[in-house]
């Protein structure tokens, strides 16, 4: 068994998935179809249904081939998502004019979070504000950057 713990691994273990999918569909109903979807991609990932191509020695004599199965494609798949996520990258690279870039997390207060007691008009008026606020930190860490590179 390999050192890593996939996705495939964790779904498929004493058959977590399918005991998840009755549990919650008892509960909350049907999943959304692309969930569904999704799982069934990543159940197949590099199985025999997906189809695959064999390599073959050109020595007739020689009985070695190999299949290699093909993958999924879902940017959910352990191993085909970090594949996805490595060429959004590098097309992010070449897109992006070069720069000394930071990365900011914004993360939205608890306010959001559906609580009843918060009226409607509150959370747009916050959200307003937050947005205002925001606007003025980013643009003010621009301009002190932008200051601060050497011309």
């Amino acid at each position: 068994m390999s050192s890593k713990y996939t996705i495939k691994q964790i779904f498929t273990d004493n058959g977590a998935i399918y005991n998840f999918i009755k549990d919650y569909e008892k509960k909350n109903g049907r999943l959304r179809e692309d969930i569904y979807l999704t799982i069934a991609k990543i159940l197949s990932c590099k199985n025999i249904v997906r189809g695959f191509l064999k390599y073959e020695c050109s020595n007739k004599q020689c009985t070695h081939s190999k299949r290699v199965f093909f993958t999924c494609k879902s940017k959910s798949c352990s191993s085909c998502g970090k594949k996805a996520t490595e060429d959004w990258i590098n097309k992010q690279i070449e897109i992006l004019p070069e720069a000394i870039w930071q990365h900011i997390t914004f993360t939205m207060p608890g306010i959001f979070g559906g609580k009843p007691e918060y009226k409607k008009q509150h959370k747009i008026f916050v959200l307003v504000e937050l947005r205002i606020n925001l606007q003025a930190m980013v643009t003010y860490r621009f301009h002190k950057c932008a200051m601060a590179m050497p011309r």
